[in-house]
């Protein structure tokens, strides 16, 4: 088996100490801002200098996310605090945007950025994008099948990164917005309100209940355990745990687990079960689906098994396994799970009373789901029992500074006294009297390991002298030991604001559907369509119409393939290609005839990822914007760029882009044209309800109801908006919605008769935006 590196979550200072206690060999954490776990206690700049000084005295290292979306107006803040990571000596910086991975690339090229799983690279096309834009690591998407990781990794020279423990986000990263859209907190921005974990029903097309209140689309954790030795195979660089938001003792449990396997030690799984939130699965690595892959009626085994509900003469559990006071024991009740604490110490095959819980389910499995001795761990204290051994020399003569040397791991530092050296009328310096001041060593992860002693034997030093060079000592060579890339710089980045002159004030609808019809084609207010199928395209005379062909969401990369032979043989009749990631943009360069517009899945939040993305003429690119900038946010970039830009004004978006299918619970081949769950079925939560359809094994998840951004058109065209989006997707409704919103724009102005006929919808974020 080939090495790896283990990479363990860090959300706070208990939780580093127990990353490197249990073996880890980097960890990955955030500062206060721009991190996608807004939620974690993470670190101000001073504690990120102490964590990353602590991670090299034990030769770990340390990379610190940046991975948020960053909105035009935080670049210049993003940029000081990137300028600040830089010369506090962090290893890498993890990143979600692509406008600022270009900036950091431009301003810090001797500083690693890590591509995020955020920016769900899921194909050889995307890692070898990343690469080429100054990525020196790809995060890959969680959705990847172990023989797509081995054809990435045979087809690119970049470092790879893979998740192998911890919860699972059930949709790509980067590509959700339930959250958002739900109540602002978005899962781009590190504020997930997780509504995955809901349960939810799952009904047919007229609203008829299949399945009442069940964890639809909710994972169980992600556990490869010993299967992780498949990953190092294929020459993955780093194995990932999951983790920001978890607790001190799960980190040191997977760091241990996976350390061990990493250095081949027989490693018991018991020692990750007990932190588990929700039992395991393998994942899309080992291919796991359907009842596999979410625990829907929240069955799931986790913790270790301690015994079983029993009853002879009394109510309760016969023990095959010791356990602790304060130990959390889950029991199954008739009507749920419940968890107890243990109120003292019990042994293997003593009986533990339930008296209270008559209605728990006899001969049902108990498990310990917390250890009291794993919670109760004093992870610093296991560091400080390997301190770093430090040698020193005092040097001691009147009339001179007194000087101390210092000597630990290779490095070797001086620092002196700052008095001059008198001669001891009663006290004299000698070796005990230094050592009972230098060995005091406390808190600093340092041990002393021997010191020499030079004096003319008349030189008098005080308590406070001596402390004064040890501490000053210490702090010298712990700096001279973790300053591994010995960097310092100040940037100057100053972004013009100076206004640009757009291009256009005309506002041009664009409409997005799946398959062409006469009725938009006949349409004179759409000269502009983007379709999801080209099926039956050559059958029609598009009297002029420009149509680009919408590419899928997360296409992989036998589909990548399958549709450059589609664009291929449809080049006739297309003006264009609609891409929704990044790396999309290789494949149609093939075409250069072809226009390229950037959808909303490449998730265009500033000037920078534009200026990341252009080519070609600036007039033919779009860049539709993301749907979770305000209007201030959108006016902020048009002020800022004469590019093309768009924005979604009307639709049901894509809320999100799942591996999963919601009914794949109900049982599944995994034949998608043939199941009858695979369209317009619907899962409901209250009063929300979410619209769900499966192509080429992605499942896209919409809201029922459409965001409307039809107030805001006379604000549109007054920032330079060029081209208005509108996604319909019911045959019934598109000549209506297009009439409504070309009669808006013509007329520049609303009437209550227009909001009517357009029917409920939601806000979307043209007025709040996102925290």
């Amino acid at each position: 088996m080939k090495s790896f590196e283990v990479l363990a979550p860090v959300g706070n200072m208990d939780m580093l100490y127990a990353a490197i206690a249990g073996g880890a060999d980097a960890v990955y954490l955030a500062g206060t801002d721009f991190g996608a776990r807004a939620y974690a206690d993470n670190f101000s700049l001073d504690e990120l200098s102490d964590v990353i000084k602590i991670c090299h005295l034990y030769n770990v290292k340390a990379y610190i996310t940046v991975n948020t979306l960053i909105k035009e107006n935080e670049i210049q803040d993003v940029l000081e605090y990137i300028n600040n990571l830089y010369n506090i000596d962090v290893d890498a910086i993890i990143i979600q945007d692509l406008g600022l991975a270009k900036l950091v690339v431009e301003l810090f090229p001797d500083l690693e950025i890590h591509a995020s799983t955020q920016i769900s690279a899921n194909s050889v096309h995307a890692v070898n994008y990343l690469s080429e834009i100054g990525f020196s690591r790809v995060v890959l998407a969680r959705e990847l099948s172990l023989d797509q990781i081995k054809e990435i990794a045979e087809n690119s020279k970049i470092e790879l990164e893979v998740f192998a423990h911890g919860s699972l986000c059930v949709s790509y990263s980067g590509k959700c917005l339930m959250s958002s859209m739900i109540g602002g907190r978005s899962g781009n921005r590190g504020r997930c309100a997780q509504p995955c974990r809901k349960k939810y029903d799952l009904t047919d097309p007229t609203g008829k209940i299949i399945l009442k209140d069940k964890l639809l689309i909710s994972p169980m954790d992600l556990g490869l355990l010993n299967q992780v030795k498949n990953l190092s195979d294929l020459d993955v660089t780093s194995v990932k745990i999951e983790g920001r938001l978890k607790k001190p003792e799960y980190v040191y449990s997977t760091a241990l687990y996976y350390s061990m396997i990493k250095n081949d030690k027989n490693a018991d799984e018991n020692l990750v079960k007990e932190v588990s939130n929700r039992g395991f699965t393998k994942g899309p690595v080992l291919g796991s689906f359907g009842k596999k892959y979410v625990d829907f009626n929240d069955e799931a085994e986790r913790g270790n098994l301690v015994g079983k509900i029993s009853k002879t003469n009394k109510l309760g559990i016969s023990l095959i396994d010791d356990v602790f006071e304060r130990d959390t024991l889950e029991i199954k009740l008739e009507s749920k799970k419940y968890s107890i604490t243990v109120d003292k110490n019990y042994k293997r095959g003593e009986f533990l009373s339930l008296e209270s819980f008559q209605d728990a389910i006899i001969d049902s499995p108990v498990y310990r789901i917390s250890s009291s001795r794993l919670r109760e761990m004093d992870f610093k204290k296991m560091l400080k029992d390997k301190s770093i051994k430090v040698s020193m020399k005092l040097r001691a003569y009147v009339g001179e500074h007194a000087e101390l040397e210092l000597y630990s791991k290779g490095k070797m530092v001086i620092v002196k006294s700052e008095n001059i050296i008198e001669e001891g009328k009663s006290r004299k310096v000698d070796y005990d009297y230094a050592f009972g001041q230098i060995s005091k060593l406390g808190e600093t992860f340092f041990d002393l390991k021997n010191l020499e002693v030079e004096t003319d034997g008349i030189s008098f030093l005080s308590n406070g002298d001596l402390n004064a060079l040890r501490r000053n000592g210490i702090m010298k060579i712990r700096d001279e030991i973790c300053n591994w890339h010995r960097r310092s710089t100040k940037i100057d980045y100053s972004k013009s604001k100076t206004k640009v002159k757009r291009h256009s004030k005309k506002l041009e609808i664009v409409i997005s559907i799946r398959k062409l019809n006469d009725e938009i084609i006949n349409n004179k207010y759409v000269n502009k369509i983007y379709l999801r199928d080209l099926n039956g395209l050559e059958n029609f005379e598009l009297k002029g119409k420009k149509i680009y062909y919408e590419l899928p969401p997360m296409a992989n990369e036998k589909l990548l393939h399958d549709l450059a032979r589609e664009i291929e043989l449809k080049l006739s009749f297309l003006s264009g290609v609609v891409v929704n990631n990044a790396w999309e943009m290789k494949l149609t360069g093939r075409f250069p005839s072809l226009d390229i517009v950037y959808g909303i899945g490449t998730n265009v939040f500033n000037t920078e990822t534009i200026e990341n993305f252009s080519h070609k003429d600036e007039f033919k690119s779009v860049y539709i914007l993301s749907p979770e900038l305000s209007i201030e946010e959108i006016s902020d970039i048009t002020r800022n760029t004469n590019k093309r830009i768009g924005v979604m004004a009307y639709g049901r978006i894509d809320e999100m882009i799942l591996y999963h299918c919601p009914a794949s619970v109900l049982g599944c081949n995994k034949v998608c044209e043939d199941c009858k769950y695979s369209s317009d079925h619907i899962i409901k939560y209250g009063s929300d309800k979410y619209i769900f359809e499966r192509v080429n094994n992605i499942t896209r998840l919409r809201n029922a109801l459409p965001i409307s951004g039809l107030e805001h058109m006379r604000r549109f065209k007054e920032i330079g908006i060029d081209e208005v989006l509108l996604v319909l997707d019911k045959p019934n409704e598109m000549t209506k919605v297009i009439d409504i919103f070309s009669n808006a724009i013509i007329n520049e102005k609303l009437t209550d008769k227009m909001v009517q006929m357009l029917g409920t919808t939601k806000a979307g974020h043209f007025k709040r935006g996102v925290k």
